[in-house]
């Protein structure tokens, strides 16, 4: 048994460098990453707190976390201030670079690959 861990595909990586902002409404809890990929390219976040990653996005004080469920006015509101503030915008992008950039995120695959694996091995050594 092993567990491969796919690469990202290149048509988002592509997207998410012409982008100034990403935007992620997504109408349920995910765990694609997509938002930490954005984050680790400098790109500001405009996102709900359904999303999984949308807590990473608050620590690294990365963009704007409009609280669920969906209200278009919130919305308009958090994209306001992506777009109101310079000053706002570079701190956002700087405090997503450098999130990106710190301590082991993207570490966090392989480690968990590892463990399925090791798992999987001591569940194989065990004698039905």
């Amino acid at each position: 048994r092993q567990v491969e861990i796919l690469p990202p595909d290149k048509t988002f990586e592509n997207l998410i460098a012409a982008a100034d902002v990403f935007v992620d409404l997504a109408y349920a809890p995910s765990s694609n990453g997509w938002l930490f990929d954005a984050m680790a390219a400098g790109r500001m976040i405009v996102t709900h707190d359904w999303i999984n990653e949308a807590a990473l996005v608050r620590e690294a004080d990365a963009g704007v976390v409009v609280d669920a469920p969906f209200k278009q006015a919130a919305l308009n509101r958090a994209l306001v201030d992506v777009v109101g503030c310079a000053e706002r915008r570079a701190r956002w992008r700087t405090n997503a670079s450098n999130f990106g950039a710190d301590s082991g995120h993207y570490g966090q695959a392989a480690r968990v690959a590892a463990l399925i694996d090791e798992r999987a091995r001591r569940h194989d050594a065990v004698p039905a």
